[in-house]
């Protein structure tokens, strides 16, 4: 199957054949429009406007304790998978640490916000008004 999302806030899990899942996803998984959806191992990650950070197992059950309603003071500019997690960020200036579980496991702060992120290695690059290059230990920094 395959998930879709919009900026009606809806997130959609759909069948092969192009049969939506009723029973799957939600018509209000983000208030403000969904802006991606990225597949992890065991479900997928989404994240939008309404600066929360979701957690969903394949088959389109909204994971309980994961993630959160607040991950960002303002929208969420998007997620990437990193060792052991992966790390989400905004233009607030915020870059938030999750677990595989998606559990909150750190921050690190880019003034002037970050608008994209890359890790190269050992190294995290926040690109906003200014660039910042952060450290990492084992692809996470603590």
């Amino acid at each position: 199957g395959f998930v879709s999302w919009g900026r009606d806030g809806a997130i959609r899990f759909w069948d092969r054949d192009g049969t939506r899942r009723p029973d799957a996803g939600s018509d209000e998984a983000h208030s403000g429009g969904v802006k991606g959806v990225l597949p992890i191992e065991d479900g997928f990650v989404s994240w939008g406007n309404d600066r929360a950070i979701r957690f969903w197992d394949r088959d389109g059950t909204p994971r309980p304790n994961a993630g959160s309603d607040e991950a960002h003071s303002r929208g969420v500019e998007g997620v990437l998978p990193i060792e052991d997690g992966f790390v989400s960020w905004g233009w607030q200036g915020a870059i938030r640490f999750w677990d595989k579980d998606g559990h909150h496991r750190g921050l690190l702060y880019a003034p002037g916000g970050a608008g994209r992120i890359a890790v190269d290695g050992d190294r995290l690059f926040a690109f906003g008004r200014n660039l910042w290059i952060y450290p990492l230990a084992d692809g996470v920094p603590w």
